[in-house]
């Protein structure tokens, strides 16, 4: 039972590596411990339920947040225990298969690889295949610096994912003595953070030539039960509209607005007037607002307008993220 509850607890504090905490040296401690206990396992079964158990309290303190929203609406007040322990318990289910199929490999050299590329294997399968849910990733954690993440461009974050479990993953091979495993791994993984914390440096101190675009961000910080009231939404445009039009010693090329911020159809004729003041000639105001087409099927989306209200492009979303 104790095996079971310190596997809980690791996971618990496992989540402290993401933000705002980043104190990732409980990210290696963590999965090191979650990789000896599925060495240690008697059985795949054994390992996926050790796995599950470290999902859950994994999930359960990196995802706790969701469960407050259900809270502010009394009619959804039952979503609340669902939001804490369901979703939790279901996306445990990946680290549980992870865990499961990593037991075959715990006799291999390359444990720790294997283990690295089945992890981003389930991150895959977790965000495109069912949920579309991208949080607690593991790339997360290389957010504490913005030059770290850069790579991305190229690798993708299923590539930093893949980095940040390679080095967690390394230290196994200290508990099971392949003392010279450990040294190449943390030499490839050093090397692998060293890379990409040099390309996002150059990235970030090599001029390009769109250096004079002029972006403002507009988050006015909108209470969520004042956000989709009637009455409130025309002084809530107006707060956007007049933080966009606030004096700047440069001229804006871009403003740009939250998801959701228009909640009702741009085009309504009260609404696209307050867009277009919020723009000067020659700028562009890219917000989230809601949608409608044809068939009156709702959309999240994102768009761009003119100063002229003529809409330059819109995406509708499709996934849950």
């Amino acid at each position: 039972m104790y095996q079971k509850l310190i596997i809980c607890i690791g996971g618990l504090l496992s989540s402290l590596a993401f933000a705002p905490n980043f104190f990732w040296p409980l990210w290696l401690l963590s999965i090191t411990m979650l990789l000896y206990f599925i060495a240690n396992s008697d059985s795949s079964m054994q390992a996926f339920w050790r796995g599950w158990i470290f999902g859950f309290g994994h999930f359960v303190s990196g995802l706790y947040w969701i469960s407050i929203a259900p809270t502010h609406y009394a009619e959804f007040i039952w979503a609340a225990p669902l939001a804490l322990i369901g979703i939790p318990a279901f996306l445990a289910l990946f680290i549980a298969c992870v865990a499961g199929l990593t037991f075959f490999a715990k006799e291999d050299v390359i444990y720790s690889v294997n283990f690295a590329l089945i992890w981003v294997f389930f991150e895959w399968v977790r965000e495109w295949l069912f949920t579309g849910f991208p949080w607690n990733t593991a790339n997360y954690i290389m957010h504490f610096d913005t030059k770290l993440v850069q790579i991305s461009d190229i690798i993708g974050p299923y590539g930093l994912s893949f980095i940040c479990m390679l080095g967690a993953a390394s230290f196994i091979n200290i508990l099971q003595k392949r003392y010279f495993s450990f040294v190449v791994y943390i030499i490839i993984s050093a090397s692998l953070v060293g890379y990409a914390y040099k390309y996002g440096n150059d990235k970030f101190t090599t001029p390009t030539t769109n250096s004079e675009i002029y972006v403002r961000l507009v988050q006015p910080s909108i209470p969520q039960n004042q956000k989709w009231t009637a009455q409130r939404l025309l002084s809530n445009l107006m707060l956007m509209s007049d933080m966009s039009r606030r004096p700047s010693k440069h001229k804006i090329d871009y403003v740009i607005w939250p998801e959701a911020a228009v909640t009702v159809n741009s085009y309504h004729p009260q609404i696209l007037p307050i867009l277009q003041l919020s723009i000067n000639e020659g700028s562009y105001l890219i917000a989230g607002g809601i949608t409608e087409k044809e068939d009156f099927t709702l959309y999240s989306s994102v768009y761009a307008i003119n100063k002229m209200g003529n809409k330059l492009f819109t995406a509708h979303k499709h996934h849950l993220v």
